[in-house]
Formats: structure tokens, sequence, C-alpha cells
């Protein structure tokens, strides 16, 4: 038995993946043999606004015609090359960044507060960073003066004079022992809009803290907003 799959057949079958775009109002029609109020006026007009079909001419579209395979084959081609390559490469900029980093930094409290790491977050429409690390606290050589550890979070937004912070991130006190270890947890959320944004993890604390090790990750999830404070964290005070 042959199946004859005609042009309309086939742009209402690729018309489906529309469900996965947003929807558009076309306010004119491309070919002059495809009415108003068919059941394949919305699809024509979709694959043609797509590339995915150029018609039989610059001005029909032939939909009782029968299509050929080497016809039904480069439709796939244009919707694969028009429709999902860049439906992906919109989705993986879209996807997580995530970046972790881990060092032996000393901190003297009369100094500025320690860079422990950056990231820079591109995000292509406004949305959420999430952000979410540690630190862990010893002192380097013999007993310091007790105190409270700080850490937080800042996005200097791509300009150095605008820059929102999450503070207090956290903190923790530590009681200056030498060789007594205690760890900052530290978390937050900044909602940001589309650009370039460098998130930068901060820690500081008493003279001659040493931050052993620490790490950073930012999650960017596209709309919402949610800035807030993390809860406050405190150890052995």
């Amino acid at each position: 038995m042959t199946v004859h799959i005609t042009k309309f057949k086939a742009a209402v079958a690729l018309v489906v993946v529309v469900l996965l775009v947003p929807a558009t109002a076309f306010a004119t029609h491309s070919f002059s043999d495809v009415e108003d109020g068919t059941y394949y006026t919305a699809a024509v007009e979709w694959a043609a606004d797509k590339g995915i079909t150029t018609g039989t001419s610059a001005t029909t579209f032939s939909p009782d015609d029968d299509v050929t395979r080497a016809e039904n084959v480069t439709f796939a081609y244009r919707y694969d090359q028009n429709v999902v390559q860049p439906a992906l490469t919109e989705l993986e900029s879209l996807l997580p960044i995530a970046r972790s980093a881990g060092s032996n930094v000393i901190v003297d409290n009369g100094d500025d507060p320690a860079e422990l790491v950056s990231v820079e977050i591109v995000a292509p429409v406004a949305g959420i960073v999430q952000l979410h690390g540690f630190v862990r606290v010893d002192s380097e050589d013999g007993p310091v003066t007790p105190g409270t550890v700080w850490c937080w979070f800042e996005d200097n937004l791509g300009v150095p004079e605008q820059t929102h912070e999450l503070w207090p991130a956290a903190e923790v006190f530590y009681s200056g022992v030498h060789d007594e270890e205690v760890v900052c947890p530290v978390s937050g959320a900044l909602t940001v809009e589309a650009g370039t944004h460098t998130i930068t993890f901060f820690a500081n604390g008493p003279e001659t803290t040493s931050f052993l090790n620490y790490q950073m990750n930012a999650l960017f999830v596209p709309g919402g907003s949610n800035d807030y404070e993390s809860g406050l964290v405190v150890f052995g005070e």
C-alpha cells in the first residue's frame, strides 16, 4: 500500500513543535493559495516563518501536492537547523553555571577582606543566581585573638561602583585556639538582570586567621526574584 503525504500533512506534523516555542501571531499570509481558516493555515505560516518551507513559488504553497522524499528530508533538515539547534543553543545558555576553588589564604583583621574566588556569569535573561559555599577556618601559627569570621558574596554587576552584596551571608565565631577548626557555611541568592555579573566570595576574620580551604558554587536560574540574606550561623561561642 502506498501512503501519499501531502505538503499540508507534512506541515501539520511539523507544527506539533509549536507547543515548544512561543506562539506567534501572523498578520499576513505567505502564500496566496493558503486560505484563512483552514486547519493547516497556522501550520503553513509557522513553517514559512521558520524557513522550513519556501513554497512551490514565491506566492504559492500548493497544499494538495504530494511531498517527495527529497522535500520531506529537506523539511526535516530545515526544522533541525532553524528551530532545534537555535533552541538547544539558547538552552545551553540557561544551564547552571558553577565554579569551585580551594586554597590557603591568610587574612589579617586590619586588612581588607580576602577575595577568595570569583565567577563570571553571563545571564541571557533576568533571573536568580543561587550561591553556596563554605570556608574552613584555622590559625596558621598558634593562637590568635578570638573573634567572628564573616563570609559573604558580592555582585559588582560589571561596574565596580555598583555592588550588590549579601551581608551578612554567614557568621562563625572562632575561638582562636591553634588547630581548632570550624566551618563557616554560606548561601544566598541574588536577583540579576540580563548581562555579565562577577560574583565574588569574600571572607574576613580575626588577626592572622587562616582560611584553610573554601568552595563556591553559583547556579543561574532564569526568571524570578529572590534576594535574601541567609540565616546566621554561629559555632563555638
